[in-house]
């Protein structure tokens, strides 16, 4: 979570921030700038898979909670500039941009079961199945390894998270929150997929499986040895419970989709 939280902070400067504001000398930089860069915010349009729809029109603006992102990032970073005495006052006078409203879906027994009757992919099956019944994030269901299995005791131990972060993040991190540095497919990129532990120390936690889960998690080990024996020394063998044929990690934004 923290370098993820690390990840999205350098996008926030590089995508928004420093294109707007970036020339301004920071003894220069007045409460009218920051109010001109919000404005400009609220109007402009996302980036990402967000602002690659076909039609430019439905491309929506930024949300209110990432302009509230950088309004905590501004406050934090010239209250610290004013703490070092290199600013005599933090400009960003101004209060936070307001927050929109959302009513919280959550779904009921019926519905995730509706959902799972839908879905003839095995391993998607499975990782919602999985995230339901042990209330899963979708980084510590796809960092799930067969180690944290005890078929046994009928037992998951959940104590680490799969996520994507900028490489430039990791030099933030405390070296001992990595557990696994996963190699990328695809030459020069500037994120990778890192096994990590969790945010807080209560996010570990024992979960007991419930017989259909533990059927299905059996079908899934059988299915990833076949995959194992059929790929041979080619199999990235990482010891996950979801993973591609050859072994190589499931991107944890493939179970949002």
């Amino acid at each position: 979570m923290v370098m993820q939280h690390c990840t999205s902070l350098l996008a926030l400067l590089r995508n928004h921030i420093i294109p707007e504001i970036g020339r301004i000398p920071v003894q220069k930089l007045q409460p009218i700038h920051v109010e001109m860069l919000y404005n400009t915010l609220r109007t402009k349009k996302c980036g990402g898979a967000k602002g690659h729809a076909e039609d430019k029109g439905r491309i929506p603006c930024l949300s209110a909670t990432t302009l509230r992102h950088i309004h905590t990032l501004l406050k934090t970073a010239f209250d610290k500039a004013v703490d070092w005495k290199i600013i005599e006052e933090n400009p960003v006078t101004c209060d936070a941009p307001k927050k929109a409203k959302t009513e919280r879906h959550i779904w009921t027994a019926e519905m995730v079961k509706q959902a799972l009757d839908g879905i003839e992919n095995p391993q998607l099956h499975l990782a919602v199945h999985l995230a339901f019944i042990c209330s899963l994030r979708i980084g510590e269901t796809v960092g799930l390894t067969w180690d944290d299995i005890d078929f046994d005791k009928n037992l998951i131990h959940v104590h680490r998270t799969l996520q994507r972060v900028s490489r430039e993040s990791l030099q933030f991190i405390p070296q001992d929150d990595i557990i696994h540095i996963f190699p990328s497919k695809i030459a020069n990129t500037n994120s990778t997929l890192v096994l990590k532990l969790p945010k807080t120390a209560n996010s570990n936690r024992i979960i007991y499986l419930t017989p259909a889960l533990r059927r299905e998690l059996m079908l899934r080990k059988a299915m990833a040895a076949k995959q194992r024996a059929f790929a041979g020394e080619e199999y990235y063998d990482f010891n996950l419970v979801f993973a591609l044929e050859d072994g190589f990690t499931v991107e944890p934004k493939l179970c949002e989709k």
